[in-house]
């Protein structure tokens, strides 16, 4: 019987090596002198090998697409695309491959084959430089490698993706901006869009300034943050605390777990938290406001200005309000509701499961 299984791990043992040595032969196979170039280039230094032009007149569309390098995007001269690749290797198949019809221009990273010495040395990168004329569509992604530029830019439509890597820009302005990383952080210094998206699966996001019509941010495992946004906004974290120091607009922040502050709020405020806590301090009321956790405080501050009905509910918890003789209690003191103001027209609703709520007016 130990035989009979010592034979079959074997067996299992030589077929596996059998599958390894033929998938090794065939990429190699298809890959010719590339492949066994790239066995060796690892250890080598990162160079300059090539450079594309390409006279962007009557251009609507950019598209780059690479999957290890580094990318990163600036101010050129003239009215011309420039794609620089600094790679390892001077095999022609591993350059760029662009094409251009109906007024678009397309590049993807040439052939490359696994590098096994691929830790040893600088990290590929390319660089693309446009004239600030060039104000049309944009759309460039890395898998494995960040997405970066510091440079302000104006554009119809800019999109910028990596899978595993960061993506920076400074000013953008663009009809639709759409920053995305699934295992990497988004950052943006001042964008001014009709409809702004950013969007990490698991990593952090943060926006220093956004004025757009909507501004959607969504992190499945990270933290969101922006410091001044106008507009209407979507925040949503599965595991991440949700920071916004000002928003000019309806504002609707979701977290599963976290905590979710909002420091200037103008508009209407929809605030939900599973297990964490909210924090929300008004500057204008110009909406509803429905603040609700399940397991944490709620803490609403607004402008001793301000007219509104009020209704407040905790389970586990206690009430506390500048505006308790505007307040009618039930028995337990964990219910309360009431009008405040000449003209309450907005409507309040704060609640939490287990947990404190404070209404404070200033």
């Amino acid at each position: 019987m130990k035989k009979n299984k010592l034979g079959l791990a074997l067996g299992m043992i030589i077929f596996i090596a059998a599958v390894g040595v033929l998938t090794f032969a065939c990429v190699a196979y298809s890959n010719g002198a590339l492949f066994w170039e790239d066995i060796f280039t690892g250890g080598k230094e990162v160079r300059m090998t090539n450079e594309v032009k390409f006279n962007l007149e009557d251009i609507h569309s950019i598209e780059v697409e690479y999957k290890s390098p580094d990318i990163t995007i600036y101010e050129g001269n003239g009215n011309e695309l420039i794609i620089r690749e600094y790679l390892r290797t001077d095999n022609k198949d591993a350059q760029a491959v662009v094409s251009s019809h109906s007024g678009a221009i397309e590049v993807k990273q040439g052939k490359r084959s696994i590098q096994f010495l691929i830790g040893i040395g600088n990290k590929e990168y390319v660089e693309i430089y446009l004239p600030k004329s060039y104000k049309e569509s944009v759309r460039i992604s890395s898998t494995s490698g960040n997405v970066q530029s510091e440079e302000a830019w104006e554009w119809k439509n800019s999109v910028l993706s990596s899978t595993s890597g960061n993506v920076r820009i400074g000013d953008m302005r663009a009809e639709e901006v759409s920053l995305a990383s699934t295992s990497g952080n988004i950052s943006a210094a001042n964008v001014i869009a009709n409809n702004a998206s950013f969007a990490s699966t698991s990593g952090n996001i943060h926006v220093d300034t956004v004025d757009s019509k909507t501004n959607h941010l969504t992190a499945t495992s990270g933290n969101i943050g922006m410091n001044t946004g106008k507009g209407q906004l979507d925040a949503t974290t599965t595991s991440g605390n949700i920071t916004i120091d000002q928003n000019i607009g309806d504002s609707d922040l979701t977290v599963t777990s976290g905590v979710i502050s909002l420091t200037k709020a103008e508009g209407a405020v929809r605030a939900a938290s599973t297990s964490g806590k909210i924090m929300v301090a008004m500057v204008g009321q110009n909406g509803d406001i429905d603040l609700n956790t399940s397991s944490g405080n709620v803490d609403l501050t607004l402008s001793k200005d301000s007219s509104f009905k009020v209704e407040i509910d905790t389970i586990s918890g206690g009430i506390r309000t500048d505006m308790d003789t505007s307040l009618q209690f039930n028995r337990k003191g964990n219910h309360a509701e009431g009008t405040y103001g000449n003209s309450a027209q907005a409507g309040i609703k704060l609640s939490t499961t287990s947990g404190t709520v404070s209404l404070l007016l200033q």
